[in-house]
Protein backbone atom coordinates (compact mmCIF):
# COMPACT_ATOMS: atom_id res chain seq x y z
CA UNK A 1 0.00 0.00 0.00
CA UNK A 2 2.73 2.39 0.50
CA UNK A 3 3.28 2.29 -3.23
CA UNK A 4 -0.28 3.19 -3.73
CA UNK A 5 0.05 6.16 -1.37
CA UNK A 6 3.15 7.27 -3.27
CA UNK A 7 1.26 7.01 -6.56
CA UNK A 8 -1.60 8.91 -5.08
CA UNK A 9 0.76 11.62 -3.80
CA UNK A 10 2.35 11.83 -7.23
CA UNK A 11 -1.06 11.93 -8.83
CA UNK A 12 -2.12 14.67 -6.44
CA UNK A 13 1.06 16.64 -7.22
CA UNK A 14 0.48 16.08 -10.92
CA UNK A 15 -3.12 17.32 -10.68
CA UNK A 16 -1.99 20.38 -8.69
CA UNK A 17 0.76 21.14 -11.21
CA UNK A 18 -1.73 20.61 -14.07
CA UNK A 19 -4.23 23.01 -12.44
CA UNK A 20 -1.47 25.55 -11.84
CA UNK A 21 -0.31 25.17 -15.42
CA UNK A 22 -3.89 25.55 -16.74
CA UNK A 23 -4.42 28.60 -14.50
CA UNK A 24 -1.15 30.05 -15.71
CA UNK A 25 -2.09 29.30 -19.34
CA UNK A 26 -5.51 30.97 -18.85
CA UNK A 27 -3.78 33.95 -17.24
CA UNK A 28 -1.31 34.11 -20.12
CA UNK A 29 -4.14 33.75 -22.66
CA UNK A 30 -6.03 36.66 -21.04
CA UNK A 31 -2.84 38.71 -20.93
CA UNK A 32 -2.14 37.76 -24.54
CA UNK A 33 -5.66 38.85 -25.60
CA UNK A 34 -5.17 42.16 -23.78
CA UNK A 35 -1.80 42.60 -25.48
CA UNK A 36 -3.29 41.73 -28.88
CA UNK A 37 -6.15 44.20 -28.34
CA UNK A 38 -3.63 46.83 -27.28
CA UNK A 39 -1.44 46.01 -30.27
CA UNK A 40 -4.47 46.23 -32.64
CA UNK A 41 -5.44 49.63 -31.18
CA UNK A 42 -1.86 50.84 -31.44
CA UNK A 43 -1.62 49.55 -35.02
CA UNK A 44 -4.93 51.26 -35.94
CA UNK A 45 -3.70 54.50 -34.32
CA UNK A 46 -0.40 54.30 -36.19
CA UNK A 47 -2.19 53.60 -39.50
CA UNK A 48 -4.46 56.60 -38.95
CA UNK A 49 -1.46 58.76 -38.08
CA UNK A 50 0.40 57.57 -41.20
CA UNK A 51 -2.69 58.36 -43.31
CA UNK A 52 -2.90 61.87 -41.77
CA UNK A 53 0.80 62.38 -42.43
CA UNK A 54 0.38 61.17 -46.03
CA UNK A 55 -2.51 63.64 -46.51
CA UNK A 56 -0.41 66.41 -44.96
CA UNK A 57 2.51 65.54 -47.25
CA UNK A 58 0.21 65.59 -50.30
CA UNK A 59 -1.24 68.96 -49.21
CA UNK A 60 2.23 70.43 -48.64
CA UNK A 61 3.43 69.08 -52.01
CA UNK A 62 0.38 70.61 -53.70
CA UNK A 63 0.99 73.94 -51.94
CA UNK A 64 4.68 73.85 -52.92
CA UNK A 65 3.82 73.11 -56.55
CA UNK A 66 1.22 75.88 -56.53
CA UNK A 67 3.74 78.31 -55.02
CA UNK A 68 6.37 77.24 -57.55
CA UNK A 69 3.93 77.82 -60.41
CA UNK A 70 2.99 81.22 -58.94
CA UNK A 71 6.66 82.20 -58.60
CA UNK A 72 7.48 81.03 -62.14
CA UNK A 73 4.55 83.09 -63.44
CA UNK A 74 5.80 86.10 -61.46
CA UNK A 75 9.34 85.61 -62.82
CA UNK A 76 7.94 85.42 -66.35
CA UNK A 77 5.89 88.59 -65.81
CA UNK A 78 8.89 90.42 -64.34
CA UNK A 79 11.10 89.24 -67.19
CA UNK A 80 8.55 90.48 -69.73
CA UNK A 81 8.27 93.82 -67.89
CA UNK A 82 12.07 94.04 -67.78
CA UNK A 83 12.28 93.43 -71.53
CA UNK A 84 9.66 96.12 -72.10
CA UNK A 85 11.61 98.56 -69.93
CA UNK A 86 14.81 97.74 -71.80
CA UNK A 87 13.02 98.39 -75.11
CA UNK A 88 11.68 101.68 -73.72
CA UNK A 89 15.18 102.60 -72.55
CA UNK A 90 16.62 101.88 -76.00
CA UNK A 91 13.88 104.02 -77.55
CA UNK A 92 14.58 106.83 -75.07
CA UNK A 93 18.33 106.66 -75.74
CA UNK A 94 17.66 106.80 -79.47
CA UNK A 95 15.31 109.75 -79.03
CA UNK A 96 17.89 111.48 -76.82
CA UNK A 97 20.62 110.88 -79.38
CA UNK A 98 18.38 112.20 -82.13
CA UNK A 99 17.57 115.22 -79.96
CA UNK A 100 21.26 115.85 -79.37
CA UNK A 101 21.94 115.55 -83.09
CA UNK A 102 19.07 117.96 -83.78
CA UNK A 103 20.47 120.41 -81.21
CA UNK A 104 23.91 120.16 -82.81
CA UNK A 105 22.37 120.73 -86.25
CA UNK A 106 20.48 123.76 -84.91
CA UNK A 107 23.64 125.12 -83.27
CA UNK A 108 25.58 124.54 -86.48
CA UNK A 109 22.85 126.25 -88.50
CA UNK A 110 22.88 129.24 -86.14
CA UNK A 111 26.65 129.46 -86.49
CA UNK A 112 26.28 129.27 -90.26
CA UNK A 113 23.73 132.06 -90.22
CA UNK A 114 26.05 134.15 -88.04
CA UNK A 115 28.95 133.43 -90.37
CA UNK A 116 26.87 134.41 -93.37
CA UNK A 117 25.90 137.62 -91.62
CA UNK A 118 29.43 138.37 -90.34
CA UNK A 119 31.27 136.74 -93.17
CA UNK A 120 34.75 138.13 -92.74
CA UNK A 121 37.58 136.06 -91.19
CA UNK A 122 39.38 137.93 -88.40
CA UNK A 123 42.68 136.27 -89.40
CA UNK A 124 42.81 137.14 -93.13
CA UNK A 125 40.19 139.96 -92.95
CA UNK A 126 38.60 138.64 -96.17
CA UNK A 127 35.23 137.12 -96.99
CA UNK A 128 35.16 133.74 -95.27
CA UNK A 129 35.86 130.69 -97.43
CA UNK A 130 34.93 127.27 -96.02
CA UNK A 131 33.93 128.52 -92.54
CA UNK A 132 35.08 126.35 -89.61
CA UNK A 133 34.27 126.80 -85.90
CA UNK A 134 36.16 125.91 -82.74
CA UNK A 135 34.46 124.54 -79.59
CA UNK A 136 34.64 128.04 -78.07
CA UNK A 137 32.38 129.26 -80.89
CA UNK A 138 34.75 131.47 -82.89
CA UNK A 139 34.62 131.05 -86.67
CA UNK A 140 37.45 131.40 -89.19
CA UNK A 141 38.33 130.30 -92.70
CA UNK A 142 39.24 126.61 -92.56
CA UNK A 143 42.64 127.22 -94.20
CA UNK A 144 43.42 130.19 -91.88
CA UNK A 145 42.43 128.12 -88.85
CA UNK A 146 44.61 125.16 -89.95
CA UNK A 147 47.59 127.50 -90.32
CA UNK A 148 46.94 129.10 -86.90
CA UNK A 149 46.52 125.72 -85.17
CA UNK A 150 49.70 124.37 -86.78
CA UNK A 151 51.72 126.93 -84.80
CA UNK A 152 49.74 126.94 -81.56
CA UNK A 153 46.78 124.76 -80.46
CA UNK A 154 44.59 127.62 -79.17
CA UNK A 155 41.83 129.88 -80.49
CA UNK A 156 43.32 132.94 -82.27
CA UNK A 157 40.57 135.13 -80.72
CA UNK A 158 40.20 134.05 -77.07
CA UNK A 159 43.35 131.90 -76.65
CA UNK A 160 41.30 128.98 -75.31
CA UNK A 161 43.24 125.70 -75.72
CA UNK A 162 42.12 123.34 -78.47
CA UNK A 163 42.69 119.68 -77.60
CA UNK A 164 43.00 118.49 -81.18
CA UNK A 165 42.33 119.55 -84.74
CA UNK A 166 39.46 117.05 -84.72
CA UNK A 167 37.52 119.52 -82.55
CA UNK A 168 37.21 121.91 -85.53
CA UNK A 169 33.68 121.90 -86.94
CA UNK A 170 33.24 122.68 -90.63
CA UNK A 171 30.02 124.62 -90.91
CA UNK A 172 29.24 123.85 -94.56
CA UNK A 173 31.12 122.33 -97.42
Amino acid sequence: MPLYDADEALLSDLNRITRQTKDRLRSLAVENEKNEALWRRERRTLKERIQRLDRDIERVNYEMLSEKARLLTKISELSFANQNRKAELVEMKLALRLSREELLRNKTEKKRQTVLRDSSCCICIKHMREPAALPCGHVFCASCLRTALSTKMECPMCRKAVASANKVIKLFF
